[in-house]
């Protein structure tokens, strides 16, 4: 499985499917089509231009009721669904969270803690704040963990992300955006 930052709150996982969860990008050349995009919370994070350019006559959108009513066909997210046999349970209702196959759990603003155990916590560190953001860590307990949404204009600094992995019991994967983790 790899996962690309593209910067800000917005990834790209690749596992035979193309999913891409709060696409955002200014003109990074040519990105692959989608299969599936998540949005996380219309309002903060539907960039329409965006989408449109990954999206195919194939693609899945998936969100709350605001991205459904930006997009005809667009499933609204509530629990746990199978999209093109990627299993993806959704937390919260407005601000989503999505945990996908069971393995990657995408905070967003959700602030949920799953039950289950999640391999990879992908993380807004930036808006979080670094206090909020190691009680979140250490609740969930992931076995690593992906910090997006800093640097730049984001809150925190580099520097800073490097004081917050020094200080939970969980290892940090540290890429800078439009580098990916395997």
């Amino acid at each position: 499985m790899k996962v690309t930052w593209l910067g800000g709150s917005s990834i790209l996982i690749e596992d035979g499917k193309r999913i891409y969860i709060d696409p955002y990008f200014d003109d990074k050349g040519s990105l692959p089509y989608a299969d599936i995009i998540l949005v996380s919370d219309w309002s903060e994070h539907g960039f329409r231009e965006c989408i449109e350019k990954l999206r195919t006559d194939e693609t899945i959108i998936c969100g709350n009721r605001d991205t459904c009513a930006e997009f005809d066909g667009a499933i609204l997210m509530s629990g746990q669904q199978e999209i093109k046999g990627v299993k993806i349970t959704t937390t919260g209702t407005q601000e989503l969270g999505f945990v996908i196959d069971k393995e990657i759990y995408y905070l967003g603003d959700a602030e949920f803690i799953p039950k289950e155990k999640v391999t990879l916590l992908i993380m807004p560190i930036g808006l979080n704040g670094m206090n909020k953001s190691i009680e979140i860590v250490n609740k969930i307990k992931p076995e690593a963990v992906l910090p997006i949404h800093w640097g730049g204009r984001m809150a925190l600094s580099e520097d800073e992300i490097q004081l917050f992995s020094e200080r939970i019991k969980t290892k940090v994967l540290i890429i800078k955006p439009g580098e990916f983790i395997e």
